[in-house]
């Protein structure tokens, strides 16, 4: 009751400008709502359970689990999911930002990041998030989302309708300007349009007025159009500004007499509206004689138009129908080609794939060959799908090269389940690997959570695995293939730690002049063999040095290139040879991993790595060599006591402090040595 005294609010923010409570919903008097209200302006902020109202008799709950939800006749209508969290309280901050906090202050969940209709300031607007409209007379909801790198409008119909977009908008600044819009958020008097680096790409001018004491908010209405209101001025719009510009640009509404909407094309000819005033007219001889003459001229108008558009109609129809039947011979040439190849594996529609993937809206990794995404089969089966970018190749050329890496089948290599050549797309279709890529288990400081540090029979066994997966790839499949691209992010773990070799065959079906990997290649610090920067030929022992630099941080725990480090370190290929001529190898291993001083597993991985990342590429192993060294099938030679010049540092400095290790990091394994002292070439 003495919520009921407060008009349904049970929480308020410390400043009293935001409210959470219950409010008797707008289409059902009998039913509620839990939602954020801006006390002043009575602007519902947010709602929790806008698509499912509940009765009186509901509960609003935050059980000793960390979970909110509320429930109606023991139906669950809405809930934070965070079940086991050790949520310890619930408060609504003065933005109007409704959070859920557990130990050490973490926010475990927010309003923010679950809007409704409606933007606030301060409230970052994402990649994933989606805005809804309250549904209008017809039960169309009009939605707000960012998508291909544009902020867009859209229409619910069964087919999505896009109607606005802000690369459309002549009303932003910056105009000149290209991007991929990543983020969005309110600020001041203006909209701002953010990438994916959080540079600032264009902005938004709603208001003249950019006062201290204004609160601006981004309203999605029924009509399909933003408005944007200062809640600090009583919810008063920003002088009439909005999105879209005109009326007419929003789906079914139009003002009357505003002229015909631009026409839709249909399998055969166009259809057009005119708007007309619904209702009586007073009666009087002016009038009616004005709407005579207007009637007359909508008419003439229309008919006018009518048959402009017929023509035009009967001309484009024409076209179509040569289109058509182009494309459908092409289409059945394709179909041919496709049947004649061996090895391909399945092949998914472009319409399909974005379902699984419910509009590619969970990015799960990023490489120089382009974004990888989530997918889920109906069947329940994960996937990682990889959009290309920067092909080179036509449809014909793509699928062979697809038919080439479908065919080669190895434990230490990710699968390849199916692809898209559809149009301009470009997909291949791999199996998931929840474990992820190799980076975020054994860097120190990787950001990643709910990793922990691998032992060292876990990190010997991943190393073996790359080699092998490598192995197999120079010269144990029908043709070589040269990866280009080896380095821990394109190293991925299976749900057993074991270690399987992404993104092979790619390199050929990017074009030199275009290719992300090239140009991402040449920029990165750590992985190249020194021929990518002279220009010279590139072959499988460019992989060889790659993967030394990916061993070297295996049995390191840290990445090749760390400026954070002292001077002696900053270069780790340069440290650890150094480390390795004063007889000191034990300053190379992950100080934070425990392993036994006696395995000689742990020297020779480090003289294989020191071997394979030689400047000159004829004294790197093969990758055979590699796999037979490792498993000590052969002897390690001694390697060269040399600093590759790709990793030679720039500038003396003083040496670093030894590191201690702990009583079970022995360094018992020093006393081993190489089975030869005379270098030699490793075929």
């Amino acid at each position: 009751m003495d919520w009921a005294n407060q008009g349904g609010r049970f929480l308020v923010s410390n400043n009293s400008a935001f409210a959470l409570g219950f409010a008797t919903a707008q289409v059902d008097a009998s039913s509620s709502v839990l939602i954020v209200t801006h006390v002043n302006s009575s602007t519902n902020a947010w709602t929790a359970n806008r698509g499912r109202l509940i009765s009186n008799s509901a509960k609003f709950v935050f059980n000793a689990s960390g979970d909110v939800y509320l429930e109606d006749k023991s139906s669950m209508v809405w809930r934070t999911n965070t079940k086991g969290k050790k949520a310890t309280r619930m408060m609504l901050q003065d933005s109007g930002n409704l959070v859920l906090i557990g130990d050490e202050d973490k926010v475990l969940w927010q309003s923010f990041s679950h809007p409704t209709d409606t933007l606030l300031p301060g409230q970052e607007f994402k990649e994933g998030m989606r805005l809804r409209s309250f549904p209008n007379s017809n039960n169309l909801s009009l939605y707000l989302e960012i998508k291909s790198g544009d902020l867009v409008l859209y229409a619910g119909f069964q087919t999505p309708q896009t109607y606005w977009s802000i690369k459309n908008d002549v009303r932003r600044t910056n105009k000149n300007i290209t991007g991929q819009v990543h983020s969005v958020s309110l600020l001041s008097n203006s909209w701002n349009f953010y990438d994916q680096s959080e540079s600032l790409l264009w902005q938004f001018i709603f208001s003249a007025s950019s006062s201290p004491g204004d609160f601006w908010a981004a309203i999605l209405g029924q009509d399909g159009s933003i408005t944007f209101n200062n809640l600090h001025g009583n919810g008063s719009p920003a002088n009439s500004v909005r999105i879209p510009q005109h009326t007419c640009e929003v789906p079914e509404y139009c003002n009357p007499y505003s002229g015909y909407r631009s026409p839709i094309p249909r399998s055969a000819g166009f259809v057009s509206y005119v708007k007309i005033i619904r209702g009586s007219v007073s009666k009087g001889g002016s009038r009616k004689r004005k709407l005579a003459v207007l009637t007359v001229s909508i008419t003439i108008a229309s008919i006018a138009i009518l048959a402009i558009l017929t023509y035009i109609g009967i001309r484009c129809n024409h076209k179509r129908k040569k289109l058509v039947k182009s494309y459908s011979q092409e289409n059945l040439e394709d179909e041919d080609f496709f049947e004649n190849l061996s090895g391909l594996p399945t092949r998914f529609r472009y319409v399909d794939l974005c379902q699984v993937t419910k509009n590619f809206s969970t990015k799960v990794g990023q490489g120089g060959f382009g974004s990888v995404y989530l997918g889920m089969l109906p069947n329940g089966t994960v996937l990682a799908i990889k959009k290309l970018e920067a092909i080179g190749q036509g449809k014909k050329e793509f699928w062979v090269e697809v038919s080439t890496i479908g065919s080669i089948h190895h434990v230490h290599l990710v699968k390849l389940k199916g692809f898209c050549a559809e149009g301009p797309h470009r997909l291949l279709v791999y199996e998931y690997l929840p474990n992820g890529s190799l980076d975020r288990w054994i860097f120190r400081n990787s950001g990643k959570e709910g990793t922990s540090v691998l032992d060292w029979n876990t990190r010997f066994s991943i190393a073996v695995g790359i080699a092998k997966g490598l192995a197999y790839l120079h010269d144990e499949c029908e043709g070589k293939i040269v990866h280009c691209d080896i380095k821990p992010q394109n190293i991925l773990l299976d749900e057993n730690f074991v270690a399987k070799v992404s993104d092979f065959g790619l390199a050929k079906l990017m074009s030199r002049k275009d290719s992300l990997v090239y140009t991402t290649l040449r920029g990165t610090r750590g992985y190249l063999a020194p021929e990518w920067i002279t220009n010279n030929p590139i072959s499988e022992k460019s992989d060889v040095y790659s993967y030394g630099m990916v061993l070297l941080e295996i049995i390191g725990g840290r990445k090749n290139y760390d400026s954070e480090e002292c001077s002696e370190k900053v270069y780790f290929a340069s440290y650890a040879v150094k480390m390795l001529e004063q007889g000191r190898a034990n300053e190379i291993v992950d100080p934070d991993m425990e392993f036994d001083g006696n395995d000689k597993r742990v020297i020779t991985s480090i003289g294989v790595a020191i071997w394979c990342i030689q400047e000159e590429m004829f004294l790197r192993p093969s990758m055979i060599k590699v796999v037979q060294m490792l498993e000590g099938l052969c002897d390690v030679p001694e390697p060269p006591i040399s600093i590759p010049s790709s990793s030679r540092p720039k500038s003396s400095g003083g040496e670093c402090t030894p590191v201690e290790h702990s009583d079970t990091n022995s360094t018992a394994f020093l006393s081993a040595s190489f089975s030869s002292k005379n270098l030699k070439v490793l075929g």
